[in-house]
């Protein structure tokens, strides 16, 4: 789609009234404010921008455009906010850029084939023929009240009856093996789930995508059954019971994760509405980012033995982009210093502290399961919860119950399971009072986790560079850092935030496998953010050219106006080292958060300026504090900057040609 379209559909809908229409605001100088939608508060911290046409919560850290708006408001991809804008502003989209209504018919009929499927399911449970199904969910605790509100089934003996029951309904033996409800091999159909406990699955809305099934008989095998991947179904990328915790995760902001149907099941049974379970895969990006977007802390219900480290290490990592162990600190000192916020020296530190996502995680006594805890004593599963850790403390916590700590063999190895969830944390000082604990409890010193951590991760040790002409050298350590606010009017220039996410986007293309993935989060236009998006589901991919065909392909008519930017901004990089790609798009990844950072200054300096005569006390404290915040933040990225060799000076793609971003 032509950038015109999205923009002139961003030009009909004014932002202010559409967000208006389900959130009270109020005017606040330039802005707007209220109370954000996506997360509980009492004093409004979301603010919205007629002049830039953008939105952000100060509280939960989320913000970004109106179709940013809309995806996170309905739980939408890009290309369904596009509809609903489309149709909002009148604007006609384009056929390529419309789904292929007859692909999007198929796929409907599948899910009304799993819909008729559940019900077959729910029926047998209910008759004769359930009565062992019947027996074994009794003995599990499960009520008649949650068998009838989770749908929950019975797969009968033969394995016949449901082909006939969907070809009677007017499905198709190939369109019922198409959607997973039925086997099929050597030309032989049968019902996958023949002789097990139906467990439905649905996606968030509620729409049936798939199965589980439990086995009754012990020579039964697997124990536990899922649907297989389809159009429709992706185990790694949906959480059983979602579409009944949903609502709980949003109002509380918690979300808690467990391994089993029962193990969500029975929680919700006993009131713990905010618990989901993984489809027999570990915690993936997918299922992190669908949390996150409706509550700020998961907390993963673990093992305290080495599967429950693992599984503790793989959760960090894939979360580790959006998440920090603990809150930032508020620098006191500094809220005293700021008795008139209206000073203009004052303001230099007035910038926005970005979201992260708390991981903990909680673990059960004696080894036990969710579902056996809570119908013991529901208390019990509180105070656990109550007691989960960030999963650093963790896995720190039990370092020495699974290594031998007097052996160098297993100070080495608990090491190597710790220094990489460290190095996730953002924040300089944290990472280092991480380092020091860890050093303490392995018994070693620091300096040797900092070398070890150096190898381990590849960190890119700082660098020298020649600057270019008229450009200042980069300031060496302990040189004064640049001001936040050097840039000036450019965290307003549009255009060149545009070129930035663009030329970010290209670099991934062709950055190393384990290179770091720029933060989605820093892509201010919601267009942009579904294409790094995208770019992630499809990684890794054997070259550049041929991950561009497929991004293409993947994101179809809505984005392939910025998928062709991106191909020419790649152009530029076809010659350039793998090493050099990597450091580049570090570079600019931190560029384009310290651009997201400043406009998030200019808001807050703005709401500071015009409304302190309104503010109360205790709001404009908690102003001040997210200023501090903030403060330490963009330290931290221009620590980082200073560690690449680039605070000042110029990196390697504008001494080749400063036409990459125009200037």
């Amino acid at each position: 789609m032509a950038d015109s379209t999205i923009d002139e559909i961003k030009r009909r809908v004014d932002i202010v009234d559409f967000i208006g229409e389900t959130v009270q605001l109020k005017r606040a100088g330039k802005s707007f404010k209220g109370l954000c939608p996506f997360h509980g508060e009492k004093s409004p911290s979301f603010n919205v921008s007629a002049e830039r046409q953008s939105w952000h919560c100060f509280g939960c850290g989320e913000g970004g455009d109106v179709f940013t708006f809309v995806q996170k408001r309905e739980g939408v991809g890009f290309a369904e906010a596009l509809r609903t804008l489309a149709d909002r502003a009148g604007v006609q989209l384009q056929e390529h850029e419309r789904p292929d209504p007859v692909k999007r018919e198929r796929v409907d009929r599948l899910a009304e084939l799993l819909e008729s499927t559940a019900l077959f399911y729910r029926g047998l449970l209910q008759s004769n023929a359930g009565a062992d199904a019947r027996e074994y969910l009794t003995g599990r605790g499960v009520t008649q009240e949650s068998i009838e509100r989770f749908g929950l089934g019975y797969g009968e003996r033969t394995g016949r009856a449901l082909e006939r029951h969907l070809t009677q309904a007017g499905y198709t033996v190939a369109e019922a093996v198409e959607a997973g409800a039925l086997g099929q091999t050597d030309g032989r159909t049968y019902d996958r789930f023949r002789d097990r406990v139906i467990f439905p699955i649905r996606d968030v809305n509620g729409r049936a995508i798939g199965f589980g099934g439990r086995a009754l008989r012990a020579d039964q095998q697997p124990k536990y059954l899922n649907s297989p991947q389809s159009e429709l179904f992706d185990k790694g990328a949906n959480l059983y019971a979602l579409d009944h915790a949903r609502a709980a995760i949003r109002e509380g902001g918690q979300a808690i994760v467990v391994e089993g149907y029962l193990d969500a099941l029975i929680p919700h049974q006993a009131g713990f509405r905010n618990v989901v379970a993984t489809l027999g895969t570990a915690l993936t990006e997918h299922h992190v980012r669908i949390l996150r977007n409706l509550g700020r802390e998961i907390v993963l219900c673990l093992d305290s033995d080495l599967a429950g480290l693992r599984a503790a290490q793989r959760g960090s990592s894939v979360a580790h982009e959006g998440t920090a162990d603990e809150a930032v600190r508020i620098d006191l000192g500094a809220l005293n210093r700021w008795e008139r916020p209206r000073r203009r020296d004052q303001q230099q530190a007035a910038i926005f502290v970005e979201r992260r996502t708390i991981l903990k995680v909680m673990t059960l006594e004696g080894g036990k399961d969710p579902d056996e805890v809570i119908r013991q004593d529901p208390s019990a599963w509180t105070r656990a919860v109550e007691s989960a850790l960030p999963v650093i403390d963790f896995v720190l916590a039990n370092l020495g119950r699974i290594f031998d700590l007097s052996e160098t063999d297993g100070r080495r190895d608990a090491a190597r399971a710790s220094v990489g969830l460290i190095h996730d944390v953002a924040d300089p000082i944290d990472r280092d009072r991480h380092l020091q604990r860890l050093a303490a409890v392995i018994g070693t010193q620091v300096d040797v986790l900092r070398e070890f951590a150096r190898r381990s991760v590849r960190l890119v040790p700082p660098q020298e560079e020649t600057p270019a002409p008229g450009q200042r050298a980069a300031p060496r350590q302990g040189s004064a850092p640049d001001s936040a606010l050097s840039r000036g009017t450019t965290a307003d220039d549009r255009g060149y935030a545009t070129r930035l996410e663009n030329l970010v986007i290209a670099l991934r293309l062709r950055a190393p496998e384990d290179a770091p993935w720029p933060d989605s989060a820093d892509f201010e236009d919601g267009a942009h953010r579904a294409v790094i998006e995208q770019l992630r589901t499809l990684f890794p991919w054997p070259d550049a050219p041929t991950a561009l065909d497929r991004l293409r392909e993947a994101a179809g008519g809505p984005l392939d106006e910025i998928v062709r930017r991106v191909e020419a901004a790649d152009r530029e990089n076809e010659l350039i080292s793998p090493g050099d790609i990597a450091r580049e798009l570090r570079v600019r990844s931190l560029e384009l958060r310290k651009l997201r950072l400043l406009r998030q200054h200019q808001a807050l300096d703005s709401a500071l300026r015009e409304e302190t005569d309104d503010m109360n006390p205790a709001e404009r404290r908690q102003y001040l504090e997210r200023l501090v915040q903030v403060a330490a933040d963009v330290n931290g990225a221009i620590a980082e900057q200073r560690q690449l060799g680039v605070v000042g000076s110029t990196s390697w793609s504008v001494r080749r040609g400063r036409e990459v971003l125009g200037g």
